[in-house]
């Protein structure tokens, strides 16, 4: 041990790490996994229907079911360009339709990624946790705007 020392190349969180004393670490072997703690997001999946309301830059609140009645304020930074149809086959070139008697076509769903702006110690965040996100018609307002008092 005296000679094993990990340095990460940003602020991270130690998880996965399942070793004891005296077991052998193998060259590429994974040992653990470092989670990220610089940049947290929350990925909500939307219908196709309301992406076009939807726009990077624009504010959104994000409420994590593990913290009941804590608003955590985020921003739009992506909107997903592509996702896999759950009701086509593909063989060879031409894609395979299942025939059903269901005649409802429930809309695609597509990803939008949210950057959490403010962080509370109190209620640390975790890769995973269950998001309701809401998307406003707004931008965000940048930290340099939100510092500002009104004069």
């Amino acid at each position: 041990m005296e000679y094993c020392f990990v340095r990460a190349p940003f602020a991270a969180y130690v998880t996965n790490l399942n070793t004891r004393e005296g077991e052998y670490a193998k060259v590429g072997s994974q040992l653990f996994a470092l989670v990220d703690d610089r940049h947290w997001y929350a990925i909500a999946d939307f219908k196709e229907t309301y992406l076009q309301a939807i726009q990077p830059g624009q504010e959104a609140e994000v409420f994590l079911v593990g913290y009941p009645g804590k608003r955590f304020r985020g921003v739009v930074t992506g909107i997903g360009w592509a996702n896999s149809p759950d009701n086509v086959k593909q063989q060879g070139v031409l894609p395979e339709v299942e025939r059903t008697l269901n005649w409802v076509m429930l809309a695609s769903r597509f990803p939008v990624r949210i950057e959490i702006l403010e962080r509370d110690p109190a209620r640390p965040l975790r890769m995973g946790m269950t998001a309701f996100v809401t998307v406003l018609d707004r931008p965000a307002a940048s930290d340099s705007q939100t510092a500002q008092t009104p004069q």
